[in-house]
């Protein structure tokens, strides 16, 4: 499959998110050929100073999703974790995602089951990070900052393997972190950003 990696600049700055870096950037693999149908968003993976904010993350890739590919079905990842309990797919799911973060592999087998299971072709799992530092502005000297990174990944049930990579990251300060609603509304210009360069969809309801 011919992948061409892209790495496109992202306007990140809304009214509402003055903080957010100019160089912020949206960076993707174009895969040849991929078409959405459905699409199931798994539970977010957070670093440990940041499960506070996956379910904000999980909201905002799901409004995104639908409000961006209006024809793809689109799972949420609520009920998908739900639909995966109650089908009693949980411990594989969880299993599988171990086995992924450990080796890089995909149990294609498990992939195709749980995608069955949530009667979908393609499963999107995000990552949300942060890595702390340091930046020096002429009239405020130096600031403490944060950069906040999402991940994400498509994953096609038929092949069983990665068939689509994006991330999205921005600078935000201290203050801005430690300001709940400032940080939210950060990861919501991430989150639409990041699932805008989702492959296209051809859902018809079939």
């Amino acid at each position: 499959m011919c992948r061409m990696l892209l790495a496109l600049p992202a306007a990140m700055t809304v009214a509402c998110a003055a903080g957010i870096s100019p160089n912020a950037s949206v960076t993707y693999i174009a895969p040849n050929g991929v078409t959405l149908n459905r699409l199931a968003i798994l539970p977010v993976a957070a670093a440990e100073e940041l499960q506070g904010f996956r379910g904000v993350t999980e909201d905002s890739l799901f409004a995104n999703a639908t409000r961006l590919r209006p024809e793809v079905q689109v799972t949420s990842a609520d009920e998908t974790l739900a639909i995966l309990e109650a089908k009693g797919h949980a411990k594989a799911y969880a299993e599988m995602v171990v086995t992924y973060e450990q080796t890089g592999l995909l149990d294609k087998e498990v992939l195709r089951r749980l995608a069955s299971a949530l009667d979908v072709d393609h499963l999107l799992r995000v990552h949300l990070s942060y890595s702390e530092g340091s930046s020096y502005n002429v009239f405020l000297g130096h600031r403490d900052n944060q950069l906040v990174q999402l991940a994400a990944q498509l994953w096609d049930a038929e092949l069983g393997e990665v068939v689509w990579r994006s991330s999205g990251g921005a600078k935000v300060s201290a203050l801005e972190f430690e300001a709940n609603r400032k940080f939210v509304e950060i990861l919501a210009v991430a989150c639409r950003d990041v699932v805008g360069k989702l492959p296209a969809g051809t859902f018809n309801g079939n």
